[in-house]
């Protein structure tokens, strides 16, 4: 035997198992078929009857036409009937616990709707109340088709949430559990004057701190302050 074959044969079974894991990796965590898709690529103004493909950390790996290879195979497959797919919508500012007062004060102008949801109904709002409000409104969202929000929260009322954070914990667990993607816009709110600023800046690093001990998410993006 060649003294070189060895090592050849070493590299071209190293070869091999790379192309191997290469090609498993490849492989979708779903494929949805049968569909038509409106990919918005610049060169792509009409909607195609294909397919796409799932990475298993929610990527896309494919958008073509037609049917998917017989050589690709995935733990899921979806057959759209050809149902037309788009990409999710991004809404950049949501009041996730509003859903729970869709129609409230029809008959008011802003300044009336503001009283009547903030002075009469929100403040006789429990977090566990808030809990339910801010998933029925990610769910609410993604029916329709919004995939992405910037969550502008309810911080709570005086006296009984200035120096906790169970109601913005609350609306956090609604949507981290909902599915959606989500920035968590923390509501400092209504902090009375006896409040001091060190107090303020406490109660945020201790919600931060608990979002951080939070079980991975990636619809999960970030905290913001809305003011």
């Amino acid at each position: 035997m060649p003294r070189h074959l060895p090592v050849l044969l070493r590299r071209t079974a190293i070869l091999l198992a790379i192309l191997t894991s290469a090609a498993f990796a490849a492989n979708p965590k779903l494929i949805i078929r049968n569909a038509r898709i409106m990919t918005m690529a610049a060169n792509q103004r009409e909607p195609i009857n294909g397919y796409l493909s799932i990475a298993s950390d929610g990527t896309i790996l494919a958008v073509a036409a037609g049917d998917p290879p017989a050589t690709l195979h995935a733990d899921k497959v979806i057959d759209a009937h050809g149902d037309l797919m788009i990409p999710g919508f991004i809404s950049a500012h949501s009041h996730l616990w509003q859903a729970a007062y869709r129609g409230l004060a029809a008959d008011k102008t802003l300044p009336g709707w503001i009283d009547d949801l903030y002075g009469v109904h929100a403040a006789k709002a429990s977090p566990e109340d808030m809990y339910w409000f801010a998933l029925l409104g990610s769910l609410d969202h993604l029916e329709h088709g919004i995939t992405t929000a910037y969550n502008f929260t309810y911080g709570g009322r005086a006296k009984t949430a200035e120096l906790n954070n169970q109601f913005e914990e609350a609306q956090f667990r609604g949507a981290s559990e909902s599915g959606i993607r989500f920035v968590h816009s923390y509501g400092p709110d209504r902090m009375s004057p006896s409040i001091t600023i060190d107090q303020a800046r406490a109660r945020l690093k201790t919600f931060l701190d608990w979002t951080s001990a939070q079980p991975a998410n990636p619809h999960f993006l970030s905290v913001m302050i809305s003011a």
